[in-house]
């Protein structure tokens, strides 16, 4: 006999779920940076991965924040970084950031987000004048 495939529900079984509605974790490893450069760094990696910035919320007494995103297709997107120290701006701290993009979450697109915020709070970390710092990266803090 031959191999077949069957239609309708007569095996019983259910199909899979898809993978993109497995949530992962967020990467848990801190993120080096100064709590000044944060809102750049969010700007800068929602631009190269083509969303716009919707929201920010500061939670936690400014320790934490919550930024919502929107994407060229309209999928949702936020952003929490915590650890912040708003007293001390300019000192380098260990930041937590968690990505969700779209409703079930991408992995693959949540981890470039964090590597581009990473790289991105690393150069303007040691870029203590300034000269790194673009004009709209001034206009948000």
């Amino acid at each position: 006999m031959g191999v077949g495939v069957s239609s309708g529900c007569s095996s019983g079984r259910r199909p899979p779920a898809p993978a993109a509605a497995v949530a992962l974790p967020d990467d848990p490893t801190p993120v080096r940076g100064l709590t000044r450069d944060v809102n750049p760094a969010i700007i800068y990696a929602a631009t190269r991965s083509e969303m716009a910035v919707v929201h920010r919320t500061s939670l936690d007494d400014g320790t934490t924040r919550h930024y919502d995103l929107i994407t060229l297709l309209d999928e949702p997107v936020w952003i929490r970084v915590g650890g912040m120290d708003p007293s001390r701006p300019t000192t380098a701290v260990d930041l937590t950031v968690e990505v969700r993009v779209g409703r079930t979450g991408d992995a693959a697109r949540e981890r470039r987000i964090r590597a581009d915020i990473r790289s991105r709070l690393a150069r303007l970390a040691g870029d203590p004048w300034g000269e790194q710092r673009h004009p709209v990266d001034l206009i948000v803090n």
